[in-house]
């Protein structure tokens, strides 16, 4: 899965209870891969509707916006 504006392919989501912890991931076959200093037991549930950010650009949008 890419960035919708700039093609990049990393993300992250922030922890709802903390904003100024996050969690980067990549989104490979619809399978999402998470850093391997991330703890996933920590890890917000990820669904369409949850605030993404890219790590190059200025995009944020809901998961399910990612392009192919």
């Amino acid at each position: 899965m890419k960035c919708p504006v700039c093609g990049c392919e990393y993300f992250y989501v922030k922890n709802p209870d903390n904003p100024h912890k996050y969690y980067q991931f990549t989104c490979k076959n619809g399978e999402t891969h998470f850093s391997a200093e991330v703890n996933e037991d920590e890890v917000p549930e990820i669904t369409d509707e949850i605030q993404t950010h890219c790590v190059q650009c200025v995009w944020q949008g809901e998961y399910g916006k990612l392009v192919d």
